[in-house]
């Protein structure tokens, strides 16, 4: 029943976005240094946003959002290109949360693909992000505190983050 749930929710979503007439965000318009898109017309079609959050019986990194309206798909993927130039992890910075954005897209008639973004905001309210490729992953945790914090991020790797533009009332 879940499975129908879900099915159907995504053929609504879908035939909603077709009707849209707001601007579509395609994943070639993301920088080809940040994403692991091919030059295909592939739209964005939804975002999750996952947080690492204290004091919940959940598995961390847990699903706080879903984005699936166009116009905030398209403000999403417009931050998204903010990114600056790879650099190395800012350690020395104390910080506030960690969240997981998830970018999917359909190509046509092709099952959705993804892109995973770990996006960590520090205390004086500056975001780096890297993509989350493999061998590298986003570690899942329970019960999560502010102490595994050094693991998430040695499982992502120090270098190739990169610093994003204003976070306020993105997310």
């Amino acid at each position: 029943m879940k499975k129908g749930i879900l099915l159907l929710s995504a053929i609504l979503i879908l035939s909603l976005t077709a009707c849209s007439s707001s601007e579509k965000v395609t994943k070639a318009e993301a920088p080809s240094s940040i994403s692991s898109a091919t030059n295909t017309e592939a739209v964005l079609d939804s975002i999750n946003l996952s947080q690492y959050r204290t004091g919940t019986t959940r598995t961390q990194p847990e699903l706080i959002n879903v984005y699936s309206d166009q116009e905030k798909l398209a403000v999403l993927g417009a931050w998204l290109k903010t990114a600056g130039t790879p650099e190395v992890f800012p350690e020395d910075k104390k910080i506030n949360r960690i969240n997981v954005v998830v970018y999917f897209y359909k190509v046509e008639e092709q099952p959705l693909t993804s892109d995973a973004y770990m996006l960590v905001t520090f205390e004086d309210g500056t975001s780096y992000s890297k993509l989350a490729v493999p061998p590298r992953f986003i570690e899942d945790n329970y019960p999560y505190d502010e102490s595994v914090n050094e693991s998430i991020i040695s499982h992502m790797g120090t270098d190739d983050w990169r610093k994003m533009g204003d976070t306020n009332n993105i997310f």
